[in-house]
């Protein structure tokens, strides 16, 4: 989708892309390195906030290992399951936790909603 955009659109073409290599088969885009490093060092900037919004605003905040293990779908196999689930318009982190395991043999399933913005940040 955003590579669609990118050459489609003259505005961000111009802005990413310097040239078009046609000696090489397929033809290579030629991208302006210094406009993609600060586009990336946006996104991450972006997700480092949406990752403080959610950890703050979905009840008690998560372990460290808990929180950063969430995974956007469920494993093949289910091991480990973890996710990002919306359930009647809210955007729910669901994680497993498992302190004294050893013992119960049970893990424990907590759900984290955020507040709606927040959810809608993240879709």
């Amino acid at each position: 989708w955003l590579l669609d955009r990118v050459l489609e659109e003259a505005p961000l073409r111009e802005r990413f892309i310097c040239g078009i290599d046609s000696t090489q088969q397929p033809e290579q885009t030629l991208w302006r390195d210094d406009a993609v490093a600060r586009y990336m060092k946006g996104v991450r900037w972006f997700k480092e906030g949406l990752f403080t919004l959610v950890h703050m605003s979905g009840s008690r905040p998560g372990c460290g290992t808990e929180i950063t293990l969430i995974q956007c779908e469920n494993s093949a196999d289910r091991v480990g399951y973890q996710g990002v689930f919306v359930e009647g318009g809210l955007v729910s982190f669901t994680t497993t936790y498992h302190k004294g395991y050893s013992f119960s043999k049970r893990v424990k399933t907590i759900h984290r909603y955020v507040p709606q913005e927040v959810g809608e940040l993240v879709v």
